[in-house]
């Protein structure tokens, strides 16, 4: 039997070590990377604006280059909404309508809307000339639902619907 000095085993042992765990070591990132790409999608659907036409329509492009689009474009995701001018839009990428409502003409006691702006912020004075934020009612703009009544509970439940 052949005698091996310290230095030869030791030298050996690490060998066996550094060479088994790189081999491991690399074997573990190359299928961390793949398992990486397979559940990334390689492309991505978005609704991307025509401008010459300003219709958006559903396009695929590489997933890489949806930030760009999003940043130089009005372009925006199917079900959601463009990144420029915040238009909804459906899974096709078609505009979805959005409710218009605007204030009552009167209060429940009959006061007359004379201060309004397009928040549906609707403020009917006591006497002419009164300050618009003593009584005043807030309307939900999506859904016209009444959100703050300032006018003694004289507020109409909804703001008016526009056809």
């Amino acid at each position: 039997m052949r005698k091996l000095g310290l230095g030869t085993i030791v030298l050996y042992l690490l060998t066996a070590v550094s060479g088994g765990s790189a081999t491991v070591s690399a074997q573990g990132k190359g299928s961390a990377k793949a398992q990486s790409k397979q559940s990334q999608p390689k492309k991505t659907s978005i609704c991307h604006l025509d401008e010459a036409s300003g219709i958006w329509d559903l396009i695929s492009i590489g997933t890489p280059a949806v930030s760009a689009h999003f940043r130089n474009h009005d372009d925006g995701l199917p079900n959601g909404t463009t990144t420029r001018s915040g238009t909804a839009l459906d899974g096709n990428c078609d505009v979805v309508p959005t409710p218009s409502f605007e204030c009552p003409a009167t209060d429940v006691a009959g006061f007359p809307l004379e201060v309004h702006d397009d928040t549906l912020f609707c403020s009917y004075p006591a006497v002419p000339g009164e300050d618009p934020n003593d009584f005043f009612c807030r309307y939900d703009p999506l859904t016209g639902a009444l959100v703050l009544d300032n006018d003694a509970g004289l507020c109409p439940a909804s703001a008016v619907p526009v056809p």
